[in-house]
């Protein structure tokens, strides 16, 4: 650890976020280009999925997102089936993911599932970021050997790895030894343990595994015949001298000095062949121009129907939702039973409650937003998916579901508690409570896209909420509010707009028009129509939604 190595690896992938890069990075001897980006693939030490998905959704999924759309359906489709029998997951292929509290694939297959998922558009160059860590010798063996099936397929692997058993070390083909970001040797990996062995260095092997010796060298703990010890830095200046060292500088400078036009792909190796009934012709490479795989619209489709087939597959948030809304009815029903006209000051507490409830309703959805928004950094550093997307995506995957339980709620508390029932003041009910949702909704989406963890949204949330609810006018009445917050704090409380569009909703066709006058007045609501109340939670909604996808597009709080 420490040794420079994952470091090296996000520089070389382009994926460095902090710090400062000097020096160049070719490819076949010439600059990276964006074609080059989208022939290449980053697997991430952590493994970000979507839990409810099988196993074969989520490679269909990544397929669909990051394969060229010019390749027929059924390409695809055999594309799939050829990953997932490359890297042995075609057993699990029907198997949940899993999640913390849903028993899914074990450690070395979810490895394996996310190296599948970064392969879908058959990158050239793969990079690895310690894909065993975390992993026993078994697994982390099941691994490396998918790997090494992977690179027998024409595909180049760059890999970071730490402390390999003495079986998964003899499957790599080079080694790239660092210690405190220092070369000390580089070539085929089976010839490592003897150039240490060999004179200048002439260190002794002292255990069979030869990378934890290798491991031991890099630590300045390799020990010469007569038992003294030869730091790393001797060995990094013992290298640089070397023949071998002195002819890969000669490769490098001379890339350097010819280096004119950006890096291309025009002569792809040989195609994924997925052994068995695919065949090599199974997968083809598909030509690469620059381009975004899909359109826009398209990604943003397959992310709101991969969000549905997820809610299929565990149908808890549905439910959830459902049983939130029919008991949150059932309770306002009971507390609030049958109002009459002689009741106007409860319905108003009533629907102040309502309108509350919709805007807080959301917050506790903030830590699964978070976990999203790393699957969307890592869609989108492969350019499978464009900001643009994504955000239209989280708009729309709830809304169908938004509108659904808030009907649900309107149908079951209404008729409870007396409020107006008839078409006009149902309808107008229904479409104020569903707009302050969406709201409330895109509020938190907001504040989960601008921050940098969970712990940090929930301490702002309850602020952004306290103030929401002083402007509304039911705790602080608007009239009684000091000038310098009542000049722009209620205009701007999309709870305000909200309660108000229910009170004068319900309160217009009151019998007892002097007792609703007052209510009005009291609430500062008086000379308002309730149609006034709609545009502005709309804009409101809009305009979390836009800012939303402002920190979407300028704030990235994924630190490498």
């Amino acid at each position: 650890s420490g040794a420079g190595k994952s470091t090296l690896l996000d520089v070389l992938a382009g994926r460095k976020t902090q710090g400062t890069i000097t020096g160049d990075i070719l490819y076949n001897g010439k600059p990276r280009s964006l074609r080059v980006d989208r022939n290449m693939a980053y697997v991430m030490q952590d493994n970000v999925h979507i839990g409810a998905l099988t196993v074969r959704q989520t490679v269909w999924y990544a397929v669909q997102l990051r394969a060229d759309r010019r390749i027929p359906a059924p390409k695809k489709e055999q594309r799939v089936e050829a990953i997932l029998r490359l890297l042995g997951l075609l057993e699990v292929a029907e198997s949940l993911v899993g999640t913390a509290s849903t028993r899914g694939i074990s450690g070395g297959q979810l490895k394996r599932l996310s190296i599948a998922v970064e392969i879908a558009a058959l990158p050239h160059l793969v990079y690895l970021d310690e894909p065993t860590s975390g992993l026993d010798a078994s697994l982390a063996l099941e691994v490396v050997t998918s790997m090494r099936m992977l690179a027998e397929h024409g595909r180049t692997l760059l890999c970071t790895i730490h402390q390999p058993s003495a079986t998964a070390f003899g499957l790599f083909d080079k080694l790239l030894l660092l210690a405190n970001g220092r070369s000390l040797y580089f070539g085929p990996a089976n010839e490592a343990v003897a150039f240490f062995i060999a004179a200048p260095r002439e260190l002794v092997r002292e255990k069979a595994n030869p990378a934890e010796w290798l491991m031991d060298v890099a630590k300045s703990q390799g020990r010469t015949a007569d038992g003294s010890v030869v730091s790393a830095e001797d060995l990094a200046e013992v290298y640089r001298s070397t023949a071998q060292h002195a002819e890969l500088e000669a490769v490098l400078l001379e890339s350097i000095a010819t280096a004119q036009e950006p890096a291309s792909v025009d002569a792809p190796p040989e195609g994924l062949a997925a052994g068995g009934g695919g065949g090599a012709a199974a997968v083809q490479k598909p030509e690469w121009d620059g381009e975004q795989p899909n359109t826009q619209m398209r990604q943003a489709y397959l992310l709101v129907m991969r969000r549905f087939a997820a809610i299929r597959s565990d149908p808890s948030l549905l439910i959830a939702g459902l049983v939130r809304n029919v008991g949150l009815a059932l309770l306002y029903g009971t507390l609030f039973w049958d109002l009459g006209e002689d009741d106007q000051s409860a319905k108003v507490s009533l629907l102040f409650f309502i309108c509350l409830d919709a805007i807080l309703n959301h917050q506790d959805a903030i830590p699964s937003l978070m976990e999203d928004r790393m699957l969307f950094y890592r869609e989108r550093s492969a350019c499978a998916v464009s900001t643009f997307a994504y955000w239209v995506s989280i708009a729309l995957d709830r809304m169908a579901l938004e509108a659904l339980f808030q009907l649900v709620f309107a149908c079951i508390a209404l008729p409870m508690t007396g409020l107006r029932t008839d078409v006009e003041g149902f309808f107008f009910f229904y479409s104020c409570v569903l707009l302050t949702e969406l709201a409330g909704l895109s509020l938190s989406q907001l504040v989960a896209a601008s921050v940098p963890n969970p712990q940090a949204a929930l301490s702002i949330m309850p602020l952004v909420f306290a103030f929401h609810m002083s402007n509304s006018g039911f705790l602080v009445r608007i009239p009684t509010m000091p000038m310098f917050i009542r000049a722009w704090g209620p205009w701007v409380s999309c709870l305000r707009w909200a309660f108000q569009g229910v009170v004068i909703n319900e309160l217009e066709d009151a019998n007892d028009s002097d007792e609703a006058d007052v209510l009005l007045e009291d609430l500062a609501f008086e000379g308002w129509d309730k149609s006034a109340s709609l545009p502005i939670v709309a804009a409101a909604a809009a305009i979390f939604r836009g800012l939303t996808l402002l920190s979407l597009t300028t704030l990235r709080f994924e630190s490498r």
